[in-house]
């Protein structure tokens, strides 16, 4: 993650890091990221990969949380991939709705392959966001510097929704 937005002004996704996994059952995406400083946790989503060309842009992510209850075992997400060259850098978009408070929110991230994405990708990633009302002045460049949390341990993440914890 070189770059992200949310709408809400939460900043969650500090040293986001997602990796792609390919296994017979599928694809399955392992976010990474560091909570408070302390902890490395993590979170694996299968990907539905589309098969119809005109679907290559959705990507449908489902996380199953296999501890909780039945209506909130399975989350899925939908994002759209609004840029991408495939070899250096990936827009990605969603909107979610928030039935506490009756609102949607944005949020975008610029996914690079190197730590340091260069200035064209960077100006070929954001030239979408004007499309769908961002700022491209209001993303937040990713800050490695303190990515390394102060302890080791996985910790598999509760259900949420984008805003808020669900409670279990």
């Amino acid at each position: 993650q070189a770059y992200h937005y949310s709408s809400d002004g939460l900043m969650k996704n500090n040293c986001s890091k997602l990796i792609l996994d390919t296994k017979p059952s599928g694809a399955y995406w392992n976010q990474s990221r560091v909570d408070r400083g302390l902890f490395h946790r993590y979170s694996m989503a299968k990907l539905d990969i589309p098969i119809k060309i005109e679907d290559a842009a959705n990507l449908n992510v489902t996380f199953t949380f296999h501890d909780a209850p039945r209506r909130l075992r399975v989350r899925s997400y939908p994002f759209r991939v609004l840029a991408t060259n495939y070899n250096y850098y990936a827009t990605v978009y969603t909107c979610q709705y928030s039935p506490l408070i009756d609102k949607h929110f944005i949020y975008v991230w610029i996914l690079s392959r190197n730590l340091i994405l260069n200035d064209v990708s960077l100006e070929l990633a954001m030239k979408p966001l004007s499309e769908i009302g961002v700022d491209s002045k209001k993303l937040v460049k990713e800050d490695t510097s303190n990515c390394s949390p102060k302890y080791y341990d996985d910790v598999n993440t509760k259900p949420t929704t984008f805003r808020y914890p669900v409670p279990i």
